[in-house]
């Protein structure tokens, strides 16, 4: 796992499950719109930085293990700061208020006589809680909504690209025929006017042709019964 994590965009991290793993220091800076929704992060073994802007960490349980250090800002989210202040909104959930205007995660410290495996089951059973309110229902429609408009988006710019492509396929296709006009029959004279020329200047040699041997024959056979008149006169 990374060491650090930059949660800087809207819901950049929704939904993960983080853990510390014995890692020995771990700092996670959380400042996108909800960035962290329905996320948990599991410090153990660890020594966790964490640091949340505006909603980010709205209401995310991060359990600390006996092993662990929990370096929280603002340090008022913490629950053994002198300056915590129970949320009265629902006291139930152990979520400290906001501390100018900043979202409190919910940080379950492991108890006296808790073991690892019992923080993680109560971590858990916070989750389900969490994931049954309106707020987590509102999250997954926003979602929801963000990932329907992702997928337009994505179609209307393939169908941009592939017309983009096709304009262009046409584009170099008349520009290769100009160039090779150009390359066959100078720059001024296009490979439509040659073959127009040529069709002009052999229909008329044919034509000529014709006339000549029509003419000739006729003259032929004219002279012949002209001669043979003269021999019966």
């Amino acid at each position: 796992m990374a060491k650090e994590i930059l949660a800087y965009g809207f819901n950049a991290m929704a939904n993960a499950v983080i853990e510390t793993r014995g890692m020995p220091e771990f700092t996670l800076k959380a400042y996108g719109f909800r960035a962290l929704a329905g996320a948990s992060i599991d410090c153990k073994g660890s020594t966790c930085n964490i640091d949340c802007k505006g909603n980010a960490c709205k209401g995310v349980p991060i359990s600390v293990a006996k092993s662990s250090t929990l370096n929280l800002t603002p340090k008022e989210c913490d629950p053994n700061d002198a300056g915590f202040l129970l949320n009265k909104k629902d006291p139930s959930t152990g979520v400290g208020s906001k501390v100018q205007g900043i979202n409190c995660p919910a940080v379950l410290y492991a108890r006296a006589d808790e073991t690892d495996e019992q923080l993680n089951a109560r971590m858990q059973s916070y989750v389900a809680a969490y994931q049954q309110t309106e707020e987590y229902q509102e999250y997954l429609e926003i979602e929801d909504i963000a990932q329907q408009e992702s997928d337009l988006y994505i179609d209307e710019r393939l169908r941009d690209y592939e017309m983009e492509n096709e304009y262009d396929d046409d584009e170099d296709d008349e520009l290769f025929e100009q160039e090779n006009n150009q390359y066959l029959f100078g720059d001024n004279v296009s490979l439509q006017t040659q073959i127009a020329s040529s069709l002009i200047t052999s229909n008329l040699l044919t034509a000529i042709a014709t006339f000549l041997l029509t003419g000739g024959l006729i003259s032929f056979i004219f002279n012949k019964y002209r001669n043979d008149y003269k021999s019966l006169a």
